[in-house]
């Protein structure tokens, strides 16, 4: 340590305002942080050598210690100062956004100051957004105001109006947990009437505007030919956009639901939390959603991981019960696995961000289903991407896929794909965005 961070108040309210400053270059990077005894709270509110926000309103009371480290390029200097939060916060739980970034690695990202910047993150969805709705989730949270853009491309006719039933839940929550990933990422959220499905004009307009990953929180069960959509999906994929699609809430899904069963996504299933790491969600609610699509061929990626039967579901899986969302003025707790995709949108962002600071500006342009796929058949026990899949051979499970990602680790493996593959090992590329 540096020294002390010249802090003006030690004792504080959760949700206070909080003026601090270190030593230094403004133009240094700078991560603030709090650390106590029930966890690790970024403050993600500012990235400079001066903090001026507020704390988070759920914050636990208690002692903690107030750190900041710049990033500057010759050597990282860190500060520290004791503070005291004087009371309990308004809601705190293990299925909050501090417990994922706890638990999936997300926090040594931040402390280097990848939280998505330069990145757009694109959402589709079938009701209207609060605006209200997600700054009091920033405010719970102690985030920063999302870069948010909403676009109608057929018009706001029809369109619900914001917080009704699941349409609503589901844009809420793909905006706030989109956001609280990938605090600096841009989102754009492509809004459509429940009888118009836009799922192929939204992956369009999110490769036109640069975006880095499109969340789809939407299906509907396999009834005839889905060639034509998979195939404009993976023309989308292959100009780089990554494709992340809830798996559903039923469980055993007969018939297979599009789109997330189709070869040009990541399907994304849903965990729940336990003590101890994680396990598939089996809710009194409802369940992640899993299954085979008999109408698609298992895709050669998929293959390499023992599934034979046709186009598996989900591929990995994400956080989906008990989920904080705050819908309508009012912080509930949800569950279903379109809590988990907008998750792994923001993961993608994360990575592509870190990939483009290590490799000059490129962007990864490997589609995200075979590199994750390469990724969790070549982990090593001690520097697993996926820890739940660690094991003698694969461990892919029909139910969660290869499980949530250690997503430091998970970007190590990605870039080291990246590099020259020593024989029989498989590669990644990159090209210029």
């Amino acid at each position: 340590m540096e020294g002390p961070v010249d802090v003006q108040q030690s004792a504080l309210l959760p949700g206070a305002p909080l003026q601090a400053s270190i030593p230094g270059n403004p133009a240094d990077p700078v991560s603030w942080w709090l650390s106590g005894s029930q966890g690790v709270y970024p403050l993600l509110a500012s990235q400079s050598t001066v903090f001026d926000g507020n704390l988070p309103l759920v914050l636990p009371g208690g002692e903690y210690t107030l750190f900041s480290c710049d990033n500057a390029s010759s050597a990282q200097h860190c500060f520290s100062s004791p503070v005291f939060v004087a009371l309990g916060g308004l809601w705190h739980s293990g299925t909050d956004p501090f417990a994922v970034y706890q638990r999936q690695g997300l926090l040594p990202l931040f402390s280097r100051g990848t939280l998505g910047q330069g990145q757009t993150i694109a959402l589709y969805g079938q009701s209207q957004l609060s605006l209200q709705d997600v700054s009091l989730f920033d405010a719970l949270y102690g985030l920063p105001a999302p870069a948010l853009t909403i676009v109608t491309p057929q018009g706001s006719a029809g369109i619900p109006a914001a917080g009704s039933g699941a349409a609503g839940l589901e844009v809420a929550a793909d905006v706030e947990w989109a956001h609280a990933l990938a605090p600096d990422a841009k989102i754009l959220l492509y809004l459509y009437p429940p009888a118009t499905d836009g799922v192929l004009q939204s992956a369009d307009l999110a490769i036109q505007a640069g975006a880095t990953a499109l969340s789809i929180s939407y299906g509907a069960p396999i009834s005839g030919s889905t060639a034509s959509w998979n195939a404009s999906l993976q023309q989308d994929a292959t100009q780089g956009l990554a494709i992340f699609a809830a798996s559903g809430d039923a469980g055993q899904e007969t018939p297979a639901y599009w789109p997330t069963a189709s070869p040009a996504v990541v399907s994304v299933g849903g965990l729940s939390y336990t003590s101890s790491g994680t396990t598939y969600w089996d809710g009194a609610s409802g369940k992640g959603g899993y299954g085979v699509s008999l109408s698609e061929a298992t895709p050669a990626w998929q293959g390499q991981a023992g599934v034979t039967a046709g186009r598996t579901f989900p591929d990995v899986s994400m956080l989906a019960s008990h989920v904080p969302v705050v819908v309508g003025g009012q912080l509930v707790t949800a569950s279903g696995t379109s809590f988990a995709a907008p998750q792994w949108a923001a993961v993608w962002a994360l990575l592509q961000q870190s990939y483009a600071a290590s490799h000059h500006g490129a962007q990864l342009t490997a589609a995200p289903g075979p590199t994750l796929y390469a990724v969790a058949l070549h982990q090593s026990a001690t520097a697993a991407a996926f820890p739940a899949a660690v094991g003698p051979g694969p461990h892919f499970s029909a139910q969660t896929g290869w499980g949530a990602p250690d997503v430091q680790r998970l970007i190590q493996a990605v870039d080291a794909l990246a590099q020259p593959a020593p024989s029989g090992l498989p590669s990644v590329s990159g090209g210029q965005p």
